[in-house]
């Protein structure tokens, strides 16, 4: 059993500011964490890319929350993707959720544009190998969640189905009082609650792999043509 009033500050901010107010990208992006949760074995195949200035509250009262729920399945601050695109690739296993921060230590357009990223976000299953040992296959889980505050983090193609992309709202930036109310709702009893609530969403509808066209999508888009 879960209380809206516990929750509903923490789902406004998702909905108004990391979601800027779109309806269709919240209920995705509800849908798309609610099947990582309830299917312990569910891959999306798509990843979020969210796009914001720094403090809109994208990590702190987003993804880190998020991370919490899957504590000990998640990683809530991966900034060098060499460590799962890379040859020693272990950071992965038995991962639900990462999230990548930034990625400024090497060269993200590239690594973004890899084929081995593409195939993290799909492929099923994922040769592993840790330094000075043998490589194996494993089941690959994971789920990714890009928070970037460059304008244009990636080049995108526009048959590219595998990437959501939004632009978080500013109308709280650097907002002291939003964000002390909000996280005086961060209890453990709002865990409990929206650890409920993720786990009850009906979902039976939900297919990951439609994705909500966004302005931000077509904007990387036309940005990339451009370049």
């Amino acid at each position: 059993e879960w209380k809206e009033n516990i929750i509903e500050a923490w789902l406004d901010h998702v909905k108004e500011i990391i979601c800027n107010g779109n309806e269709k990208v919240y209920e995705y992006i509800l849908c798309w964490f609610a099947n990582i949760l309830q299917h312990p074995s569910a891959k999306n195949e798509t990843a979020l890319i969210i796009i914001g200035k720094q403090g809109t509250g994208k990590n702190t009262f987003f993804t880190d929350i998020l991370c919490k729920l899957l504590e000990g399945y998640s990683n809530p601050n991966m900034t060098n993707l060499e460590n799962i695109c890379g040859k020693f690739n272990s950071s992965i296993e038995n991962m639900k959720l990462i999230v990548c921060n930034e990625l400024q230590s090497i060269d993200t357009t590239k690594v973004l544009n890899s084929d081995a990223l593409k195939s993290l976000i799909t492929d099923k299953v994922r040769v592993v190998e840790r330094k000075y040992k043998d490589q194996r296959v494993c089941e690959n889980v994971a789920n990714f969640i890009m928070v970037s505050s460059n304008a244009v983090p990636m080049k995108l193609e526009s048959s590219d189905r595998r990437y959501v992309v939004v632009r978080t709202s500013d109308s709280h930036m650097q907002d002291t009082e939003y964000f002390d109310d909000l996280a005086e709702t961060l209890t453990p009893e709002f865990y409990n609650h929206l650890f409920s609530y993720f786990m009850t969403l009906d979902i039976s509808k939900f297919n990951p792999r439609q994705i909500p066209h966004t302005e931000e999508r077509q904007t990387l888009l036309e940005a990339n043509k451009s370049v």
